[in-house]
């Protein structure tokens, strides 16, 4: 342990540097400016304060993402910064696990470099701005990406390590499918070639198969059994498990940014090659896959986040191209290397990705977000009411947060130009006023909110967004 012991602490201060500077959810950030993130938050707060998921409130976030998201909420109900803490343990893990990785095929102070190279591959501005469900599935992905890398690439493995190995694919396997459902068809590669692997090798390929089946039921079960004893299996496998797999379909609109990532990664599998005695396409391989398997429900470029572990094979094929004398050199500077290296990744961010929301900042947005936000806290305030109840139509941010509102119907946060039981659903909640704030940004719902018995309270000419609440104090 004491081996480990600094490489760990180099892991937490790598997380907790990148994400202090450019996570939203950090203190130097404010809790306006958000897209997926708010939904996580609500769909966690709402859990944590009584309703039921899948039958209260729905998304396409699986169980433990919002078990995540409501464990934040509970260390800081008013802020994103418990989920901030969580997040910097996430990344301390994928910072960690992708240095074990590394250190299969560098030294020690190379592999510090290569998983510092890994922070601009994690945190890519193309890509990536909030912390999202990727971000959380990055942790489970590098720790199999590790197990099976030493598995082929270490001769030490004896059958106690193959099973234990195949507990912790599984396990991740597990996590991943109940944070998003369609990320499990992108980590299952890894976990079958560990059993090829097994089967090609004459182990016992049915133990081992067994062990990674009962490795994903562990994680998945207490969530199974815990919906079962509520009464919402069978909305789970309705709203995420089929809907879902319903709504995950081939997409190439952000090909502009996978194809250079493709090329990318699939450059560092062959470079890769030359430096592997056995399994030399395992890198090319997986990364076809995992690209493959991005395309569906890939409409957006951040899915393809998930993909960014493989890019580790290029960062360690570039450090063992140059000669030794180089080598030393960049040994005797690993220090002063990782710290520029996390500094160009923060700048970049900052470059490319900034949205205006630090705390500091003071402009319109800002103003315009808490015209709205403060206006529901102390309506909520004066009523009374703990956890009211909020539906947004074609508007994303967290303007709940300050206020503690909860999901107000099952679909709480829909567009117009969605699916069309969604939004009914959610007009039927304001039908029956079962909402107490109504947020929309779409002007065509505003006569249809009047007829409801709602009544604008607040306005942002800024964001084009409006505050509704019931007209009167029934309920």
């Amino acid at each position: 342990m004491k081996e480990h012991l600094p490489s760990i602490g180099m892991a937490i201060l790598l997380a907790l540097f990148i994400l202090l500077c450019i996570s939203p959810d950090s203190y130097t950030h404010d809790v306006f400016g958000r897209g997926d993130s708010a939904w996580y938050y609500l769909c966690g707060k709402s859990w944590m304060s009584g309703q039921t998921p899948y039958i209260d409130f729905s998304g396409t976030g699986g169980p433990l993402l919002w078990l995540i998201y409501g464990i934040g909420y509970l260390l800081c109900p008013h802020s994103y910064h418990g989920v901030f803490w969580l997040s910097v343990c996430f990344y301390a893990f994928t910072f960690y696990f992708t240095y074990r990785t590394a250190h299969l095929f560098l030294g020690r102070r190379l592999s510090w470099i290569a998983t510092a190279m890994m922070a601009l591959a994690y945190f890519n501005p193309l890509i990536h701005y909030e912390i999202r469900c990727e971000d959380y599935c990055l942790a489970p992905m590098v720790l199999s990406l590790y197990v099976v890398c030493k598995t082929f690439y270490n001769r030490h493995t004896s059958h106690l390590h193959l099973n234990n190995r195949a507990l912790l694919l599984g396990a991740s396997l597990g996590a991943i499918a109940m944070i998003r459902i369609d990320m499990a068809a992108v980590h299952i590669i890894l976990p079958v070639t560990f059993l090829i692997y097994a089967w090609r090798r004459k182990h016992d390929f049915w133990r081992l198969l067994w062990l990674t089946l009962g490795g994903a039921t562990l994680v998945a079960a207490p969530f199974i059994v815990w919906l079962a004893m509520d009464g919402a299996l069978s909305a789970f496998v309705q709203e995420y498990v089929t809907y879902s797999r319903e709504a995950g379909a081939l997409s190439f609109r952000s090909w502009y940014v996978a194809l250079p990532l493709f090329v990318v990664t699939v450059a560092g599998a062959l470079l890769m090659r030359s430096h592997l005695i056995r399994w030399t396409y395992f890198p090319l391989v997986v990364s076809v896959w995992m690209f493959a398997a991005c395309l569906f429900g890939g409409e957006r470029a951040y899915h393809y986040v998930i993909a960014s572990p493989l890019l580790v094979f290029l960062c360690i094929s570039l450090l063992k191209l140059p000669p030794e004398p180089v080598r030393e050199r960049m040994r005797r500077m690993s220090v002063a290397l990782v710290g520029v290296l996390a500094l160009v990744c923060v700048v970049l961010n900052y470059v490319m990705g900034y949205k205006g929301n630090l705390t500091f900042a003071d402009d319109a947005d800002k103003q315009a977000f808490y015209d709205i936000a403060s206006t529901m806290s102390r309506i909520a305030h004066d009523t009374k009411t703990e956890h009211p109840g909020i539906v947004y139509f074609d508007v994303e941010d967290a303007y709940d947060v300050p206020s503690g509102a909860v999901a107000g119907c099952k679909y709480f946060g829909c567009r117009p130009a969605g699916q069309p039981q969604m939004l009914e659903e959610a007009k039927d909640a304001c039908r029956d006023r079962q909402t107490d704030f109504v947020l929309t940004g779409d002007g065509g719902m505003h006569a249809f909110l009047d007829s409801c018995g709602y009544e604008i309270v607040a306005e942002s000419k800024e964001k084009g967004t409006t505050l509704y609440m019931m007209a009167t104090a029934e309920r």
